[in-house]
């Protein structure tokens, strides 16, 4: 491995003073310990930057999935008390059609997101969450 003699190596540069080669030189250190450092830092934030992504991708996917369940869920209840409404119809019979009626007016006045707040709550605890 060659050794090098900064002062033979500041010999040869002619036109600039050693000071200013040295300065020159101790900013170029600073520079690269400094893009160094840059370096490492945007390497934590790409790190942290897939972490949030796939945080968001999951939340996304339980959403989706959650959001399904409950409106196939109600569209189900929906068609149950339209089929129970229409039995009634056909039948005249007012007691049913009065039921079908009251229980189709729950499902569609109550709001699936009235306990949204609670699933936030649940979701960020971490704890495992059957649909």
């Amino acid at each position: 491995m060659a050794k090098f003699n900064f002062k033979e190596i500041m010999k040869k540069i002619p036109d600039l003073p050693t000071a200013d080669v040295t300065k020159a030189f101790s900013q170029f250190l600073e520079y690269k310990k400094e893009s160094e450092i840059t370096a490492r830092k945007l390497k934590r934030l790409e790190v942290a930057r897939e972490t949030l992504l796939k945080d968001i991708d999951k939340k996304y996917d339980f959403y989706h999935r959650l959001f399904s369940a409950v409106f196939e869920e109600r569209k189900q209840s929906i068609d149950k008390f339209f089929e129970i409404i229409n039995r009634g119809i056909k039948t005249n019979d007012r007691e049913l059609i009065s039921m079908g009626l009251q229980n189709l007016s729950n499902v569609v006045s109550s709001s699936p997101f009235s306990n949204i707040s609670e699933l936030g709550k649940l979701m960020d605890s971490g704890q495992n969450i059957d649909l």
